[in-house]
């Protein structure tokens, strides 16, 4: 299985065809339903959106405690 991946690894995230996640093993979660790993690509939208959100909080926290 360790030779099918290419060196190039973000071809798995831009090609669905050579989609990586179906050898991960599936998790479940305490309540029993079952999730997907998520891609680079999902982890880098999902943190710059987080970051959106939070940073106004974070600095109105910071002159608001200090």
């Amino acid at each position: 299985a360790a030779a099918v991946v290419a060196p190039n690894m973000s071809e798995s995230i831009i090609n669905p065809a050579h989609d990586h996640r179906a050898s991960v093993t599936t998790k479940c979660r305490p309540n029993g339903t079952q999730y997907r790993p998520i891609t680079p690509l999902e982890a880098i939208y999902y943190h710059e959106r987080l970051d959106l959100i939070t940073h106004p909080l974070i600095k109105g926290s910071l002159l608001k405690f200090y």
